[in-house]
């Protein structure tokens, strides 16, 4: 009876996803997350991994101990997006959370290179909500089964800097997912999977600055900073999926996401004129083949960010154009420090309101070909971080 239930909603989120899977998968993709929440990210064709960011949590938990260089306290303010909005009006995604850490700088006078160290914890929510028809009740009138999926995440990340020559970030997400269906199914299935992920980052020409130090290149003229990160995350490792009151189980959906950046940026001294970014990701799992995502990220004077990627998933029929744009206070107060408006000491206030940012992010998906559920989905996230 439980195989039943979980083939037909199995079978229900592969449609309302646009997700393709063999028969034999069906099961095991039950309380599988395809969806990234993160407007940055999907503005950007949907790569993730490489990113450093207040929701790294989510999407690479080895990016979270690079944040936490710089950055002591971030947090991602809840959102609720409209999923698939031309298949039915009341999907909704929504994630919430909250990351802190510690970082230590060491230097050594005789390499005349410093060496740097975090420490960074994190908490995220992800919420899944939607309404499945479910027979008539009367014509035109249907019955509605509620499903309602939770996943929590805790996560782990460590960062090291040597001045100059590389960052490195390693990190383990630890998840508890919960699925729920109301009456007739009356079901819960849970699992606890994990993710690991690992970053680097090589400069390829500039230096990378000592973390909290940005007023240390106060005075130097303008500067080209040109540099490259890979990334590698492994999902859902694991016990497999367990169901209250049934003996049966599901092993999980594990996945594997490549990616590369390049960025570049002209900076004058504590400032940025302007930057770009070249992202790619391949994801792949069990199906035949990968699923390939690309993206590029202008920004002007680190302030206002556009964005742009395409989504390619060959197996599952899914291919879109995404566009985004970032808005951020970070680069404000830079510039107002690098015009004289306001001065800040090399203290610990100083670098605290040097770090605050406050940003906005949104991204809208286009689907391609025939309309597909995904098109017009839209995302929206404000993020706090000091």
């Amino acid at each position: 009876m439980y195989k039943c239930k979980i083939g037909i909603v199995a079978v229900i989120i592969c449609l309302i996803g646009n997700l393709s899977v063999a028969e034999d998968q069906i099961e095991s993709t039950l309380l599988y997350y395809p969806m990234v929440n993160s407007p940055r990210a999907n503005g950007l064709g949907r790569c993730s991994i490489n990113l450093v960011d207040e929701q790294s949590p989510l999407n690479n938990p080895g990016a979270l101990g690079l944040f936490h260089l710089e950055k002591i306290f971030a947090a991602s303010l809840p959102s609720n997006t409209k999923w698939l909005p031309n298949f039915a009006d009341d999907i909704r995604l929504k994630t919430t959370g909250i990351s802190g850490g510690v970082s230590y700088q060491l230097f050594n006078p005789v390499a005349d290179v410093g060496y740097n160290f975090s420490f960074g914890l994190a908490y995220f929510q992800k919420t899944f909500e939607l309404a499945i028809p479910f027979g008539e009740r009367d014509p035109g009138e249907f019955n509605y089964i509620n499903r309602y999926d939770r996943a929590d995440y805790y996560s782990l990340g460590l960062g090291f800097q040597l001045e100059r020559f590389c960052r490195v970030g390693i990190g383990l997400t630890y998840k508890q997912i919960l699925s729920e269906l109301s009456a007739p199914m009356d079901f819960e299935a849970r699992s606890t999977p994990f993710d690991l992920g690992i970053i680097v980052e090589l400069p390829l020409m500039g230096v990378l600055q000592p973390a909290n130090a940005k007023s240390a290149s106060r005075d130097n003229g303008p500067r080209f900073e040109l540099a490259a990160s890979f990334a590698f995350i492994q999902s859902n490792m694991g016990d497999d999926i367990a169901y209250d009151g049934d003996d049966y189980t599901d092993p999980l959906p594990e996945s594997r996401r490549m990616g590369i950046s390049i960025h570049s940026a002209l900076h004058r001294g504590v400032a940025t004129i302007g930057s770009g970014r070249l992202i790619g990701e391949i994801e792949e799992d069990n199906k035949p083949d990968n699923v390939l995502k690309g993206g590029l990220e202008l920004g002007l004077l680190n302030i206002v960010f556009l964005r742009g990627g395409h989504y390619d998933d060959d197996q599952g029929g899914v291919h879109h154009t995404t566009l985004g744009l970032g808005l951020s206070l970070n680069g404000v107060i830079a510039w107002l420090e690098e015009l004289d408006s306001i001065q800040l000491q090399d203290d610990v206030m100083g670098r605290l309101i040097r770090n605050f940012n406050v940003s906005f992010d949104y991204a809208r998906f286009f689907a391609e070909g025939e309309e597909q559920a995904v098109d017009n989905t839209e995302f929206f996230k404000f993020n706090i971080s000091l």
